[in-house]
C-alpha cells in the first residue's frame, strides 16, 4: 500500500496534535476535616460515682487543631472504681496512677499494678470480658505492649496483647477484643504486662488500665 502526500501530511498534522494535548490540573479538592480526641478529669457527680475521665471526639470544622465545644460529636466516660457497678458492667481496676505514668525499657517487659485474683465461674451471666489500657513511648519509631499475664499457669491470656507507637501523654486508649473464651474455668491470678519492643527505649503506662465484664 502506497501513502500518497495528502495521507503524509495527514499523519503528520494527526500526529502534531496528538502531541500537543497535554492534560491540564484539575481543580484542588476541599482539604478533609481532622478527627480530634480530648481526654479532661471526670469529677465525683452523676456520670463517674468516684470520678474518671471524660474522652470527647469531634471534627476540627475551623481547621484550628482544636477541639471547641461546638465541635464535639461525641462524650463518653472512663470511670474509676474497684469492683465498680453500673448498669451493664463492672470495671476492675488492673492498674492506676492518677494524673502521673509509670514505664520500662525492657523487652521482657514489667509488672505494672496489683495482682488481681479472678475466677470466671463467678461470671456466668457475663456476655464478654475485655480490658482497657493507655500506652505510649517516648518514641515514635518504638512500639509499646501491655498484655494480661495468667500468672497462675505462667502465660500470656492469649488475645490480650495491645500495641501502639503513640508519643503523647497520656497515650492511646486502648480496647482488647473479647477475651472470655480465653480465660480458663477456675480461680487464677491475672497482672498486666508491659513491655518495649526495643531494649533500652523507654514505654509507659498512663492514667489507668481495667478489666471490664459485661453483662
Amino acid at each position: 500500500m502506497r501513502f500518497s502526500k495528502v495521507n503524509y501530511f495527514f499523519c503528520v498534522l494527526l500526529g502534531t496534535m496528538l502531541l500537543s494535548c497535554s492534560p491540564e490540573d484539575g481543580t484542588d479538592g476541599v482539604p478533609g476535616l481532622s478527627n480530634l480526641t480530648i481526654l479532661n478529669d471526670e469529677p465525683s457527680g452523676a456520670n463517674c460515682e468516684n470520678g474518671g475521665v471524660r474522652i470527647e471526639n469531634g471534627l476540627d470544622l475551623n481547621s484550628n487543631a482544636i477541639l471547641e465545644t461546638s465541635e464535639v460529636l461525641t462524650t463518653t466516660f472512663l470511670c474509676d472504681g474497684f469492683n465498680s457497678d453500673y448498669q451493664d458492667e463492672t470495671r476492675l481496676v488492673l492498674f492506676s496512677n492518677g494524673s502521673g505514668a509509670s514505664g520500662t525499657s525492657s523487652v521482657e517487659g514489667r509488672k505494672m499494678g496489683e495482682i488481681i485474683k479472678f475466677d470466671k465461674r463467678n461470671w456466668e451471666n457475663a456476655s464478654s470480658i475485655y480490658y482497657v489500657a493507655w500506652i505510649y513511648s517516648e518514641n515514635s519509631n518504638n512500639s509499646c505492649f501491655v498484655e494480661l499475664f495468667n500468672e497462675t499457669d505462667g502465660e500470656v491470656i492469649a488475645n490480650s496483647v495491645l500495641t501502639n507507637n503513640s508519643t503523647n501523654y497520656p497515650g492511646i486508649l486502648m480496647i482488647s477484643e473479647n477475651i472470655i473464651s480465653s480465660i480458663p474455668e477456675k480461680e487464677i491470678d491475672i497482672s498486666l504486662r508491659l513491655r518495649s519492643e526495643n531494649e533500652g527505649t523507654t514505654v509507659y503506662m498512663g492514667r489507668k488500665a481495667e478489666l471490664v465484664i459485661k453483662r
